[in-house]
C-alpha cells in the first residue's frame, strides 16, 4: 500500500504521480524482487511500465472482459481510501 498527500490546491493526478515518486520506487522494488509488479490506475493515468489502465476503443471479449473486472475492483479499492480519509 502506498499513500502519499496531501498537496495544498487543485492537483491532477499526474501531478501527485510525479511529486509522490511513486514510478522510481516501483522500480526500485522491482529491481529488488527481480519480478514485474503493475498498479491498475485510474483511466487518468497514462500507461507507464508500471501502471496498467483499462483500454479504451474497440476491445475484444478477453478486453472486454478484463477490463469490466478490474473496474469493479478499482471502484473498491477507492471505497476503501473513501473510509480511510473519512475516518
Amino acid at each position: 500500500l502506498d499513500l502519499f498527500g496531501a498537496a495544498a490546491g487543485r492537483r491532477s493526478d499526474n501531478y501527485l504521480l510525479y511529486r509522490s515518486n511513486f514510478l522510481a520506487r516501483m522500480a526500485q522494488f522491482c529491481n529488488l524482487e527481480a519480478s514485474p509488479f503493475y498498479v491498475y490506475g485510474d483511466p487518468a493515468y497514462g500507461l507507464s511500465q508500471y501502471i496498467l489502465r483499462g483500454i479504451k476503443g474497440a476491445m475484444t471479449p478477453q478486453q472486454q472482459a478484463f477490463c469490466t473486472e478490474m473496474s469493479q475492483i478499482r471502484e473498491s479499492v477507492e471505497w476503501g481510501f473513501a473510509l480511510v480519509i473519512r475516518d
